[in-house]
């Protein structure tokens, strides 16, 4: 059975598995801000039997020292700091995109995505019973003044509702709705043409913000299902369609339709968190950079 350990057993258990800790208080220090589970994750790659899994032994490869898993962890936030940053451009511009093309399609009926003509019953299903709630009326001002105004409407308008909706929750929705035409109307505002390949980018930037959402590790993202060839371009390997340099990628790409300078701010950003991480940490770089796939010549371009 599993049992709670003390900072300082912590501190044992580290160099019990071959870490090398020269300051123990600073350790202590930060064990009690990060956390001994949450610093573990940053630890993996330099374990011995890395990058299994199962039958691990949490052994750590020689000469490991604190700082630098440490230093990968920190590396990590930065690189969530900056995708938020740029995820948080791209959710608007989905979310305006949809509310916009698709209330304009279906242009007198406001309340498009409750209608079981417009959008799959299973959506409508869920809407009502998870997302639609009296509480949702309630924690929203906007939606609960709407209600106030309009006695009558079971439901605020599109423009309304779906902008508190999760993102997730408005690619399920897109995803729902039976007319291609009116889906294509979208997808074409991001310059593609399949829907396929455009539910392929946003189920991967979805997950991409979820991560950095809940302050997950990002470095080591491994896609459930490759990144689909498509206008942001045909990933040079089989890894880099699933590890993080292609959800780079395909930010990127979708930064390039809603802005040129924000796309070349993303390149320019995360370069510069990496150079300055291979700077600093000369002896973990050309791993944690194989490990991100990381594409110096992209970031160049």
């Amino acid at each position: 059975m599993a049992v709670a350990t003390t900072i300082d057993e912590q501190i044992q258990l580290f160099k019990s598995r071959g870490l090398i800790i020269d300051n123990e208080q600073k350790a202590r220090e930060i064990l009690a801000d990060i956390g001994y589970f949450r610093l573990c994750t940053y630890f993996f790659p330099f374990e011995q039997s890395y990058p299994s899994v199962h039958n691990r032994t949490h052994e750590y490869k020689p000469n490991t020292h604190l700082e630098d898993g440490v230093a990968l962890y920190y590396f990590d936030v930065d690189i969530r700091r900056v995708m938020q940053n740029y995820l948080a451009r791209i959710e608007v511009a989905v979310r305006t995109a949809i509310v916009y093309e698709i209330s304009n399609f279906y242009k007198t009926n406001p309340f498009w995505f409750v209608d079981e003509s417009i959008v799959n019953e299973k959506n409508i299903a869920y809407f009502n019973t998870a997302i639609y709630t009296p509480k949702f009326k309630q924690d929203h001002p906007v939606i609960r003044r709407h209600h106030q105004h309009h006695p009558d409407d079971e439901y605020a308008p599109a423009w309304k509702t779906l902008e508190y909706m999760t993102f997730g929750a408005i690619l399920n929705l897109f995803n729902s709705i039976f007319s291609v035409d009116a889906r294509r109307l979208v997808t074409k505002r991001f310059g593609i043409s399949k829907l396929k390949v455009f539910q392929n980018y946003f189920m991967h930037i979805c997950t991409a913000r979820n991560i950095c959402a809940h302050g997950s590790a990002l470095f080591d993202v491994s896609l459930n299902q490759a990144i689909t060839d498509g206008p942001a371009g045909q990933l040079s390997t089989t890894s880099n369609k699933q590890n993080l340099q292609g959800v780079f990628t395909i930010v990127h790409y979708i930064l390039t339709q809603i802005s040129t300078n924000r796309a070349a701010d993303f390149k320019r950003e995360i370069g510069i968190l990496f150079d300055d991480f291979s700077k600093k940490n000369p002896h973990i770089y050309p791993q944690i950079a194989e490990i991100t796939g990381y594409n110096d010549e992209f970031f160049k371009k």
